[in-house]
């Protein structure tokens, strides 16, 4: 109890710290871009738009997945915590009670049971990167098709616009 009473406030605010700026830097940058997209060719950035919902719905399932991870991790690792910290303050109680070997195995179990959870956050990360990548990529592949034959048809008057959407997300 006491160790995630001093540890918990600790992890927010390094988790926050350095967040709150990226976020807005990142709202700016998002904000800025979809301007410019669609101050210079509407039809090709709401063609590219396309892809933000698959985005947002893929990345949030996916991270709600590893979050869900993450708490029962955490919740074990808390479990084994509790069990040490209940051990060690009492030493001679354990001893005398002989229940050295069950707290251990105990202990040995909730640890096991953590790490055998946690093994599944390393392919759900890799699918959520995976899909952010393809969306990335998908999108390129779309503007460069959607944009080619806007520049054929004459919506667009030099192949500029396009390689400049090509060159905004990245």
């Amino acid at each position: 109890m006491s160790s995630s009473l001093s540890s918990d406030p600790n992890l927010i605010e390094v988790g926050l710290g350095e967040k709150v700026g990226t976020v807005f830097q990142a709202l700016s940058m998002m904000i800025s871009s979809f301007v410019i997209a669609l101050t210079r060719n509407w039809k090709l950035a709401l063609a590219t738009f396309c892809i933000i919902p698959y985005t947002i719905f893929v990345t949030g399932v996916l991270t709600s997945m590893d979050a869900k991870i993450e708490t029962n991790v955490r919740y074990l690792y808390s479990k084994a915590s509790t069990l040490a910290e209940e051990a060690l303050s009492s030493p001679a109680t354990v001893v005398s009670l002989g229940a050295i070997e069950k707290i251990v195995n105990k202990y040995r179990t909730f640890v096991k049971s953590a790490t055998t959870v946690s093994l599944w956050r390393g392919p759900l990360q890799a699918c959520t990167y995976g899909n952010l990548w393809f969306a990335i990529h998908s999108v390129y592949a779309l503007a460069l098709f959607y944009g080619t034959h806007l520049v054929a048809w004459g919506d667009i008057k030099n192949g500029g616009t396009v390689l400049t959407y090509s060159l905004v997300p990245s």
